[in-house]
């Protein structure tokens, strides 16, 4: 599991979750790096534009063209 130390006087640890909705190239990207650093990423569909796209490669990445 991934954490995030979060300074508060003593080195504390807390959970990282990464949140996708609505969105455009660059949230795209952010969301990218998160998986590739291991973070989760929660994508609530039907908020539009990256989040639907995000959505639909996961449910049926056959649909999605080809880089």
């Amino acid at each position: 599991m991934n954490c995030l130390a979060v300074y508060t006087g003593e080195r504390t640890i807390a959970p990282v979750v990464a949140v996708v909705m609505n969105g455009g190239y660059q949230t795209v990207e952010a969301a990218l790096e998160a998986v590739e650093a291991d973070i989760p990423l929660l994508v609530f569909d039907g908020t539009g534009k990256a989040a639907d796209l995000i959505a639909a490669a996961y449910k049926k990445p056959s649909v999605l063209p080809a880089l």
